[in-house]
């Protein structure tokens, strides 16, 4: 039946220099917030003790 047939719209797979460029992407935003909390956490341990 041609009700299964699904054509894929991108019949080609996406490169992986995309899917890199997205990771180095994530790491770039979410590093800074990472170290900013370590830091914040660095600072409340030295007030605290």
């Amino acid at each position: 039946d041609r009700c299964y047939i699904v054509q894929p719209q991108n019949p080609n797979p996406p490169p992986k220099l995309s899917v890199w460029q997205e990771r180095v992407w994530l790491a770039i935003m979410i590093a800074p917030a990472l170290m900013i909390q370590a830091l914040w956490h660095h600072m409340l341990l030295l007030f605290l003790l």
